[in-house]
């Protein structure tokens, strides 16, 4: 699909980046000459019909800031639990596709055995008979254009469950930045403006921060969501074709299956009563491993979906915290902003992110584009001006992943410790030349990423094909180091 009739949505001002928000929090003064600023409660359940929880609401009227606080720590573990999960059902749906998973493999052997007695037994038919031989030879070249095709569907069924499940993703992202925005701008109405009075000047300087800090959230809130609505677009239309062209295969393989049939009649009324019953033998090992296969995997694309769910119900959650958080007075912007703020433009190219990132004041290196990714992604959130130790400027506008590797180790910000890095940290591949960003670590050590000018796990990295922006899961033999963005 033609990103065209999205550009509008991807040639958003980064007002962020002079708002320099950073990671601000005003709830109680700083110093004691400061004033207090009020917690402001303006957001009531009327406001969060768009992001229905249910079951999953988590009453946070009586929470302190500390509270708050290991709530959000509790659910982040909950999610990389539960992403861990979702992995291992999507590493068993590909098991099932491919007859890798030990019951279909143990399966399909006995099917080709059956298959292969078959095959002889027609031969030796076929020595006395070429009517024999010429529909066997039929029958071989039809039942590799079935294979073929029937592959082809599965790849398809595959790609249409992955995306149904993304599309969940998204319409709970959307609902949740909703949710944010609608809080951030309650926040921002309640906030006390011109106030006179014993230390008025001090109380309009600290309530004028607390504006900025809000307006910087609101305008990050804003683009997020105007860019992830695009990219629900963007991912139903891709779902709808991938649907077209699954009909279109299955209709194929009707035909084939059909001419299949013909062959088979013809040869039943030719054939030994031994190859007879060998065919028969073989039709009922294949009928097997396809019902198990099928079976199987609608349990394992089951399982994918009731944990995307899970995912899902946990996002709210976590939402629910974070607004609790800022409505008493806390603006720290976390890694999981990055890393939400750069899932929005997963799929789009080289070309389509030039603009996007040189907007930003960021170089656009043509075919290596992954550290410009990072720094503008970085920019957009924090404010040019407010990027963990000064990480935009450091860098200046000519970023390379040496660059900030040696940025980082300056810094004291590079580790191995998969147990130290957190969501929003960067990911340091290809012997130091490729950069990502960390969303989560899954039980087998294996990290998931979101990356600029990359592939996704499919293909492999190609300098003569520009890649894009996707997600990706990294073993952990591929990591040069992490770093530490967020501390």
């Amino acid at each position: 699909m033609s990103i065209n009739p999205f550009k509008n949505s991807f040639e958003i001002e980064a007002t962020n980046s002079t708002n320099n928000v950073g990671q601000t929090k005003i709830s109680q003064s700083k110093s004691a000459m400061s004033p207090k600023i009020e917690s402001y409660k303006s957001v009531n359940e009327d406001d969060l019909q768009c992001f229905d929880i249910g079951e999953n609401y988590i009453d946070t009227t009586n929470m302190g800031s500390q509270e708050l606080n290991a709530e959000l720590e509790r659910l982040n573990s909950e999610k990389t639990t539960a992403t861990s999960n979702k992995t291992v059902a999507d590493d068993e749906i590909s098991a099932v596709t491919s007859f890798s998973h030990p019951e279909l493999a143990s399966l399909k052997e006995e099917m080709e055995n059956a298959y292969e007695e078959y095959q002889n037994a027609l031969s030796n038919d076929a020595s006395s008979n070429p009517e024999i031989e010429n529909l066997k030879n039929e029958q071989d070249s039809v039942k590799t254009e079935i294979e073929t095709k029937t592959n082809e569907i599965s790849t398809k069924e595959n790609e249409i469950n992955t995306k149904e499940n993304e599309i969940s993703e998204q319409n709970s992202t959307i609902a949740g930045f909703q949710s944010e925005l609608s809080t951030l701008q309650s926040q921002l109405a309640a906030v006390p403006s011109n106030i006179e009075g014993e230390n008025a000047e001090e109380q309009n300087a600290a309530y004028e921060a607390q504006r900025q800090a809000i307006q910087g959230l609101i305008n990050l809130k804003q683009e997020q969501l105007t860019l992830a609505e695009a990219k629900l677009a963007r991912l139903e239309d891709e779902n709808e074709t991938l649907k077209n062209e699954k009909e279109q295969l299955e209709k194929e393989k009707e035909e084939l299956q059909n001419k299949e049939k013909e062959i088979q009649n013809s040869l039943e009324q030719l054939i030994s009563d031994t190859t007879q019953k060998a065919m028969e033998t073989y039709n009922t090992k294949k009928e097997a491993l396809e019902t198990t296969q099928q079976t199987m995997l609608e349990n394992s694309k089951e399982k994918s979906r009731q944990y995307q769910e899970e995912i899902n119900a946990i996002d709210a959650q976590i939402v629910q915290i974070k607004n609790a958080q800022r409505e008493q007075g806390e603006y720290t912007i976390r890694g999981d902003e990055v890393i939400a703020l750069a899932k929005q433009y997963e799929g789009l190219t080289n070309n389509d992110m030039k603009d996007i990132i040189e907007q930003t004041g960021t170089r656009f290196d043509n075919g290596a584009w992954c550290a410009d990714f990072a720094t503008a992604m970085m920019k957009k959130v924090y404010g040019a001006n407010s990027t963990p130790n000064d990480f935009a400027n450091s860098c200046s506008m000519y970023c390379s992943v040496p660059k900030v590797v040696e940025w980082a180790e300056q810094n004291g910000l590079t580790t191995t410790d998969q147990a130290e890095v957190k969501p929003g940290d960067a990911i340091i591949v290809k012997n130091g030349q490729h950069i990502g960003f960390v969303v989560s670590i899954n039980s087998d050590g294996t990290i998931n990423t979101i990356e600029g000018n990359t592939l996704d796990d499919s293909g492999n990295y190609d300098e003569l094909n520009p890649g894009q922006v996707n997600k990706r899961r990294r073993n952990q033999n591929e990591v040069t180091t992490y770093i530490k963005f967020q501390f």
